[in-house]
């Protein structure tokens, strides 16, 4: 059936009364569950509207969770092929073994991984880009993190201080104090690190220090690339493990699937099917509901998927995000607000920072869109103050009895007042749902070598500095094979195709069907944009010995269905 899209307050009396019948009976399909203490909510049960075709169906539940009987196979296979392996020489090739040949990672090719520039490389392009943030304040930082220009001789260019290097916006750091004293689980040595890098004079980011949890003290020295080879390889690895866990619990599961969810879950309980901003949004929630359901269900239990491999286990996963969940602001999907807050927008101090570069691309085009979209219906500002449904909507996002979603572009009474606080929202659910998400597979695809990036370490750094670690031990605590396996098959839905399962851009034929006329001219012309950024995207890749595609209209899916 195809409804008659239009703004409540555009609506006959009749016309409202059987919109608020529909939303009513949303309202017992779409409900909140509340009962994870520090964690945003989530949807009770799926809507059996919300289920994938069971072709879709079957091939999430094989990305979250591996069948046993599976799981044997990859790793008799695995085994097979490691077994003539000289692991003296070749310590971490058994991790190589995990991966066909069109699947590993190009930085596990020659172990380019083990390179301090690659290691940069990855908080810039790999699949967390959103850690890294300026030093604004090096007396600060120094007080826990008491790191010297004396420890980094040789190490910082020749007559260059650490002042020198913030003065001119040229260091960063990225920091995990939310596992500090979090349990772990699985032998896992959890650190909470702190990790210092600077620009070089060719404008390339490079690591100089490391410190392994928050606080100073005789047993917790500062590593540099002074230190012997081996043991900043491993201090290296313990700071990407602790990368790697909050990326995957919380910028992803939670920002991403929880809270995104949220927001689709209170458009179905505020707007009937006939309101235009559901119609808009629709598509861009394909499957989400379930696939995140299937999400929570490998977190919220110990045995749970996630909670089997992590080395947070569930209850340093509960410590982690309730830390960091107390700080949730909306306002961070904007990518503009995002790299100004983290003083990481500079194009000039920080090059190279790709994701920043394209996602400030597809933001813009992605605003005018909406912009465009939206003004079929929402001629002035009163036209969004006077929407009832939409109102009820921001009350429904905000309240902490329901979606709970906190920094919303509304004013002081929770109202959203006008076209431009509309387009940021929804450019914002957009762009995150799309592109954001997305960049997270296409990362996984060239930075997730366990080696690299694992997601449990069981090496006891050291007490002190100045101690050799040997390269056996470095490789043996990292993730025993089979556990390695699981970990891979939880991002294994990355390797599915967006031009068979949803394109960024690409509609079925009745989107916004009963909409003024111009929706398939607004449409097109978005698509001339994404067309021309993945141009862009291609021609600087042709220079780069590491290309950057994390967020390539053509690898982006048109909403969070893996």
């Amino acid at each position: 059936m195809t409804h008659h899209l239009k703004l409540p307050q555009d609506c006959t009396s009749k016309e409202q009364d059987e919109r608020r019948r529909e939303v009513k009976q949303a309202r017992r399909e779409y409900k909140f569950d509340h009962s994870w203490d520090g964690y945003p909510p989530s949807i009770k049960s799926v809507p059996i509207r919300e289920m994938p075709p069971k072709g879709v169906l079957k091939l999430v539940e094989s990305g979250v969770k591996l069948e046993a009987s599976k799981l044997e196979q990859w790793f008799n296979h695995v085994m097979d092929k490691i077994e003539h392996i000289d692991r003296k020489e070749k310590p971490f090739a058994p991790y190589t073994a995990l991966y066909e040949k069109k699947t590993l990672p190009p930085i596990a090719k020659n172990d380019r991984w083990q390179l301090d520039a690659v290691f940069a490389l990855q908080r810039l392009t790999g699949m967390y880009p959103w850690f890294i943030r300026r030093v604004d304040d090096l007396a600060a930082l120094q007080k826990d993190f008491p790191v010297t220009d004396e420890m980094l001789e040789g190490v910082l260019p020749r007559n260059t201080t650490l002042a020198d290097l913030q003065a001119a916006e040229l260091l960063y750091v990225v920091s995990q104090p939310s596992l500090d004293g979090a349990p772990p689980s699985h032998d896992h040595v959890m650190t909470a690190p702190t990790t210092l890098f600077y620009v070089t004079t060719l404008g390339q980011l490079m690591p100089l220090a490391i410190q392994l949890y928050p606080k100073t003290s005789d047993t917790n020295p500062i590593f540099t690339p002074n230190d012997d080879p081996n043991t900043w390889l491993a201090v290296k690895i313990h700071a990407a493990c602790a990368d790697t866990l909050v990326h995957s619990i919380y910028s992803h599961a939670i920002l991403m699937h929880f809270v995104m969810c949220n927001a689709w879950t209170a458009a179905n309980r505020t707007l009937p099917p006939e309101h235009p901003i559901h119609a808009f949004l629709k598509p861009h929630f394909w499957s989400t509901l379930f696939v995140t359901s299937a999400v929570k269900a490998s977190m919220a239990k110990k045995k749970g998927a996630q909670c089997e491999v992590y080395g947070t286990g569930l209850a340093g996963q509960n410590v982690m995000v309730g830390r960091l969940y107390e700080s949730f602001d909306f306002r961070e999907y904007n990518p503009h607000v995002d790299f100004a807050r983290r003083g990481v927008d500079d194009a000039a101090t920080l090059p190279e920072f790709f994701y920043r570069d394209d996602a400030l691309k597809l933001w813009q085009a992605d605003r005018a869109y909406v912009e465009e979209m939206m003004g079929l219906f929402y001629k002035q500002d009163e036209d969004v103050a006077n929407d009832f449904e939409l109102q009820a909507w921001m009350k429904e996002m905000a309240s902490p009895k329901r979606a709970g979603i906190r920094g919303l572009p509304v004013n002081d009474a929770g109202q959203i007042e006008t076209r431009a606080q509309l387009q940021e929202l929804l450019t914002s659910i957009l762009f995150t749902v799309t592109s954001r998400h997305s960049s997270i597979e296409n990362g996984a695809l060239e930075y997730l070598y366990v080696p690299a990036n694992p997601f449990l370490y069981r090496l006891n750094p050291p007490t002190e500095a100045g101690v050799e670690i040997g390269r056996r031990k470095v490789a043996k605590k990292l993730p025993p094979i089979k556990q390695a396996i699981q970990g891979y098959a939880l991002i294994a839905t990355a390797n599915f195709n967006p031009k068979k399962f949803g394109l960024l851009g690409r509609y079925e034929a009745d989107f916004m069907a009963g909409a003024p006329a111009g929706v398939e001219d607004i449409v097109a012309k978005w698509n001339t944009a994404l067309q021309q950024i993945d141009q862009e995207i291609d021609a600087r890749n042709e220079k780069l010995e590491t290309p950057y595609t994390g967020v390539k209209p053509t690898k982006t899916f048109n909403s969070i269905w893996n």
